[in-house]
């Protein structure tokens, strides 16, 4: 049960912040696997209509076509480049398909794409070039959405923090962004 304390932890706090009450923004954690069809189908149309009332959502299914905005941060980098490929269809499925729909994020990357060690691991990552190609030409059809990426090359310590050059291991981030035209 800390799981959900913690959650309506962050829903109370996001309340307290931007001055929202549940009635004013409602707001749901899904907790699910996005690999999972059970909870982020592939295959289900994407219903047409108004989306459903949040409080009534039990999976991501049931938001295909409706969602304007994903965040997706870190996320990407824990998986190969097979299931990386796969989470975004399924995160693309979620966007609603009007234009300046958008799902954007960052993680670790490379000049080149290739498995290399990082602060996270033997991680498989993309360049710039291959993250745009997978979005505007593999998950997309060309012409349908417009990636930005911007890749930083950083120096971290052990634990993954960035310090001066020359203080620590090169490590590259991508930053990045899907946006439907």
């Amino acid at each position: 049960m800390l799981t959900l304390y913690r959650v309506t932890g962050f829903l109370d706090l996001g309340h307290k912040l931007f001055r929202t009450t549940p009635d004013t923004y409602p707001a749901k954690f899904l907790a699910g696997d996005a690999f999972d069809d059970a909870h982020l189908s592939l295959t289900t149309p994407v219903p047409s209509g108004p989306p459903p009332q949040v409080s009534s959502v039990n999976t991501l299914t049931e938001l295909r076509g409706h969602v304007s905005a994903i965040f997706a941060s870190a996320l990407f980098q824990l998986f190969d480049e097979e299931r990386q490929f796969e989470l975004g269809i399924r995160l693309a499925g979620l966007l609603d398909p009007r234009p300046g729909s958008i799902i954007f994020g960052s993680q670790s990357g490379g000049p080149v794409k290739g498995h290399r060690l990082d602060p996270f691991g033997n991680t498989f990552c993309h360049s710039a070039e291959s993250w745009t190609q997978m979005w505007e030409e593999q998950i997309f059809k060309k012409g349908q959405v417009e990636v930005s990426t911007v890749l930083r090359e950083l120096e971290v310590n052990a634990e993954g923090r960035e310090v001066p050059a020359g203080e620590g291991t090169k490590f590259y981030w991508l930053s990045w962004s899907v946006e439907r035209l």
